[in-house]
């Protein structure tokens, strides 16, 4: 092998090594995206209940995540209440918090025996919030530098954490 060619390769490794490195380290960390409920807002009518989850989603990486939809299950005490999907693009820049709004419209009509059983309304009566569990299971999918990737995201919170989050903000992720 010539000189040249040996320096040509060692120029090309001196530039791609220490990026593939960064890079793959940049990928790690955006699969530690952090997710959580950062607030809730409840309401009724006659016919619906209205929950819209804020979470608070964390990008560590130095990569900007593009996601372009959600499909997420909403659960109440192991119930599922409703599911939510979403095809809107919303970028989480890179080292931030970004904030999701997770609109839940449920039925009550339809739902109330499943729901609202006596277990769960004596919860609400006797305002044992930490038993009231709401949990939420589902994905993701995006792009990070035009290479498709799903996030899962699984969270599981009682009522009574939900409300000292709100009471005390702070960034859990």
């Amino acid at each position: 092998m010539s000189k040249g060619v040996k320096i040509a390769i060692g120029i090309l490794l001196a530039v791609f090594v220490p990026g593939g490195i960064a890079l793959a380290y940049g990928l790690d960390r955006i699969f530690k995206i952090c997710v959580n409920i950062n607030s809730y807002k409840f309401k009724t009518d006659l016919q619906y209940a209205f929950l819209d989850l804020q979470l608070q989603v964390k990008n560590p990486s130095f990569i900007a995540i593009g996601i372009n939809s959600y499909s997420i299950d909403i659960f109440l005490n192991d119930k599922k209440i409703g599911k939510v999907e979403n095809f809107n693009t919303k970028i989480i820049e890179p080292q931030k918090i970004s904030y999701l709004s997770i609109p839940v419209k449920m039925d009550l009509i339809k739902s109330t025996a499943t729901v609202l059983s006596s277990e769960i309304i004596n919860y609400f009566g006797q305002k044992q919030y930490d038993k009231i569990i709401v949990s939420l299971n589902g994905k993701f999918t995006g792009k990070v530098m035009k290479i498709p990737v799903t996030f899962p995201i699984t969270l599981k919170y009682s009522l009574k954490e939900i409300q000292q989050i709100m009471d005390t903000p702070s960034t859990p992720c």
